[in-house]
């Protein structure tokens, strides 16, 4: 009875939601500890709270803040710590339904490391209930898998689909992202769409990063994570959850709407930023040795081109100049290494736009390689050697 008692006090919130536009604004002002304030079945109507649903190791509040600017004005509250362990914890809002009508929902991100795994990884979604069994699928779900040591991929589907529709440009660990999903509700059976933006501008509605769309006609077997599951009638519940497949990863200033421009504060674009990892390293090596690094760079707000530049006569780079608009879409930049000086090195690699400059910190040590001038008179060395000892 308590738990039937949950699903209709969160399905009747969907009822009065017609005026509404803001429908969620979190920036985690908890106390420490963990997230979750009780289990899900005692929620009753209180959307002020996040509960728990499965899992054991909890989401954390921690006392630290993610910012991206043109998103909010000003740091506040703390962030949510998701760790390594499936725990899903949830907080409703008034909900959205009907044909034609959309949801927004959007979050700062940002990731220490993810294992070196194939499997996608689960982190955040909206669903229509807080019911563990029956309608209880995640809509518009972002995932995550592992790019590389120094970088992850992000993507999304409609519904915990077959396929998932991945951001094509790779993103630095330990850099903030900004994450928005829209979720359209379109008259018919299994042909809702999401849409997923990383880094966008309160401009930049029209130009997702990556979708999920559906392509057939029968409505069934899309690969591309649009239309295998039923649509839902109803979205009202957030959902955030924990995996085994990474250390930690840090979620703030989550926020749902059914308006675009009502995510972002300030009223523009925002001041310009670059991300991307500050140190690279290529570790011990001989000298002589040729080797190359990808460096994953993305950016927001730019007012002009990134200009590249670095000092040290062994390490040459990709490109001097990475245009806005790649930048802003995601870009890399190669970093190759031929080892001729010897000893500990370093060298910085500098990326500056108009208003922003980011430096990434290049280190190796080179080994000389020991050789003979004269090989007849080693070879003759080992031969009186070995006369000696025989």
């Amino acid at each position: 009875m308590k738990k039937l008692f949950t699903i209709l006090a969160v399905m009747t919130a969907v009822v009065f939601s017609a005026k509404a536009e803001v429908l969620m604004k979190d920036s985690f002002n908890y106390a420490l500890g963990n997230l979750a304030y009780d289990d899900y079945l005692n929620m009753g109507t209180d959307q002020s709270k996040w509960w728990y649903m499965t899992g054991t190791t909890d989401i954390l509040v921690v006392d630290t803040n993610l910012t991206k600017a043109g998103y909010q004005s000003k740091p506040a509250g703390r962030a949510a710590k998701l760790r390594n362990a499936n725990k899903r914890d949830i907080r409703a809002f008034n909900g959205v339904s009907g044909d034609g009508k959309s949801v927004y929902y959007s979050f700062l991100l940002n990731i220490d490391t993810i294992k070196n795994i194939t499997s996608k990884v689960y982190i955040c979604g909206l669903s229509g209930t807080s019911s563990a069994s029956g309608n209880s699928a995640i809509y518009g779900e972002v995932r995550l898998t592992y790019k590389d040591p120094s970088s992850y991929q992000i993507g999304v589907t409609k519904a915990n689909e077959v396929g998932v529709r991945y951001a094509p440009n790779a993103i630095p660990f330990d850099s903030t992202i900004l994450v928005v999903v829209r979720y359209d509700f379109i008259k018919g059976e299994k042909n809702d769409e999401c849409y997923m933006w990383i880094n966008p501008t309160k401009l930049d509605e029209s130009k997702p990063t990556t979708w999920c769309v559906q392509d057939t006609a029968s409505g069934s077997g899309n690969p591309w994570g649009a239309n295998q599951k039923v649509d839902p009638s109803a979205l009202s519940i957030v959902n955030l959850t924990g995996s085994s497949s990474f250390t930690s990863i840090f979620i703030d200033e989550v926020r749902v709407a059914t308006k675009w421009a009502d995510l972002f504060e300030g009223g523009g674009s925002g001041e310009p930023a670059i991300s991307v990892n500050t140190s690279l390293s290529f570790g011990e090596l001989y000298q002589g040795t040729e080797d190359s690094k990808d460096l994953s760079i993305t950016a927001s707000n730019l007012k002009g081109d990134i200009a590249v530049s670095h000092s040290h006569a062994d390490i040459t780079l990709s490109a001097a100049t990475i245009k806005k608009a790649d930048a802003e879409a995601g870009a890399t930049l190669t970093v190759s290494l031929n080892a001729n000086a010897v000893g500990a090195q370093v060298d910085t690699i500098i990326l500056s736009s108009e208003g922003v400059e980011k430096k990434v910190a290049v280190s190796w040590t080179s080994y000389p390689v020991v050789a003979c001038a004269n090989i007849a008179a080693l070879k003759d060395s080992v031969k009186l050697y070995e006369a000696y000892a025989g």
